[in-house]
């Protein structure tokens, strides 16, 4: 009886409360680009409790589904370019410990798919060098000469984000602007002034933070502004101390964007920037929703490509109707049919067995199902006899990793022990700890005494056995 109750509860609330059921999540376009007839966007999505499985884009009246599955960066392994904008004017070489400091933090936090540009600025902007490697940055930052008597901080910027936009984009990868400086903007030919740079940064497909050195609050505060412009964060590195911190911050921010990309084959090009509304669900249930502008280039795909798979067309609304988002809280993603004529009782009937269905297989499968949605983790055996089932994995607590058939990651290896190492999940990152093995555990050549935070692209090794971790 009680749970007859108790599912008779749930019934109520679901229907009582169906628009609130997910008020809680919030979701914004951080960034949004189009390059080879897809719609590339940068998502920050937060309080979402279900697992995420659909998006579609909506552009004037056409409909566009999600070409992948809805991965964050992380998950993804999607590629992401840092270009370290460091201010070399005389005021910035007392902070040049701060800023090696900083640099070091950042490329041993980053991941494989991790590219480095690194650029001076002052009286013009210098690019030093391209595609740098992460375990070489820290040295091509230590040998900068800060020797700049002037800071055209406004022109350098505008003259990066040309430089980007001009490179060849690898896909759908996320390019990062991490700006250096003390931020005081000092060009005596007057420049580009500070509110058409907030607009050309707006605008732009490059996401922006900002590392603020001194005591300048004023300049401080407006660099703040120029990069919340890109949907960006700032810090201000006030000793070597906070390095690690500020370079944790901007890892796990860009690491934690969901990345989708929709095929606009077919959508008109636009000499304006065009709204895109994009929604999110989970299953048929609508979760959140995000708005932005972007302009829609010419597209490269021929007229006629299309014209047997078309854009889904939303209905046309009348003159008179209420004015608002097209969607409301209770639409699956994509219901473009007039329900006008469908009887109201039959619907209800329907929501209703539905509800209950999958509420009461819910409650059946609730001991079985012990994955929720998970982190998505592949492995890479580079030593050792695997004999593990899959090398894809949803890490949701731990994997266990020896000769144990109780082990995910399993080695015929007798020198393991049956539970020689764990990888497990906890407070949002991925940790590898040693079981108490003879021989150890170590991660990239270097035995670890403790459980050890995890980056995508690490090597895992005990004994005889070594994988590549990838998430």
């Amino acid at each position: 009886m009680k749970k007859i109750g108790l599912l008779i509860c749930i019934i109520a609330i679901v229907f009582v409360f169906p628009a609130t059921a997910f008020a809680g999540v919030q979701a914004e376009i951080i960034r949004a680009f189009v390059t080879d007839d897809v719609l590339y966007t940068y998502v920050d999505i937060t309080g979402a409790e279900k697992a995420i499985t659909k998006a579609e884009a909506k552009i004037g009246t056409g409909v566009y589904p999600a070409t992948d599955s809805m991965l964050t960066v992380r998950q993804a392994g999607s590629p992401v370019r840092y270009m370290l904008l460091i201010d070399g004017s005389t005021s910035m070489g007392g902070y040049k410990d701060e800023i090696v400091s900083f640099t070091e933090e950042l490329s041993a936090l980053s991941g494989e798919n991790t590219s480095f540009y690194l650029a001076k600025f002052g009286e013009k902007l210098t690019i030093n060098d391209e595609d740098i490697a992460a375990d070489s940055i820290v040295s091509e930052v230590e040998n900068l000469k800060f020797d700049e008597h002037a800071t055209k901080l406004h022109d350098c910027i505008n003259e990066s984000l040309d430089y980007f936009e001009a490179m060849p984009r690898k896909g759908n990868e996320l390019r990062c602007m991490i700006i250096i400086s003390d931020a005081v903007e000092y060009n005596p030919q007057g420049g580009m002034s500070f509110d058409d740079i907030q607009k050309r940064i707006e605008s732009s497909d490059a996401m922006l933070y900002g590392v603020g050195l001194g005591k300048n609050d004023d300049a401080l505060e407006k660099l703040d502004v120029l990069v919340e412009a890109s949907g960006g964060n700032s810090w201000e590195l006030k000793s070597t101390d906070l390095s690690s911190k500020i370079a944790e911050e901007i890892v796990e921010y860009s690491s934690d964007l969901y990345v989708t990309g929709f095929d606009i084959s077919g959508c008109e090009a636009s000499s304006e920037s065009e709204s895109i509304s994009v929604t999110f669900s989970s299953g048929s249930e609508l979760i959140c929703r995000a708005e932005r502008s972007v302009m829609i280039p010419e597209l490269n795909a021929d007229e006629t490509a299309n014209e047997d798979n078309p854009p889904t067309q939303l209905p046309e609304e009348p003159e008179d109707s209420e004015q608002g988002n097209p969607y409301s809280s209770e639409d699956t993603i994509s219901d473009t049919n007039d329900s006008q004529n469908t009887p109201i009782g039959l619907i209800v009937g329907i929501c209703a067995a539905g509800i209950v269905v999958a509420v009461i297989i819910t409650l059946l499968l609730k001991k079985k199902n012990k994955t929720g949605s998970g982190i998505f983790v592949k492995i890479e055996v580079i030593e050792g006899n695997y004999a593990g089932k899959t090398t894809e994995f949803i890490l949701n607590n731990e994997l266990l990793v020896g000769n144990s058939k109780k082990c995910a990651i399993k080695f015929n290896d007798d020198a393991l022990l049956e539970c020689n190492t764990r990888v497990f999940f906890a407070g949002d990152r991925i940790y590898v700890e040693d079981m108490g093995s003879q021989q150890g555990t170590s991660v990239n050549g270097i035995i670890i005494n403790m459980p050890n935070v995890l980056r995508s692209g690490d090597v895992i090794s005990s004994g005889n056995i070594a994988f590549k971790i990838k998430f």
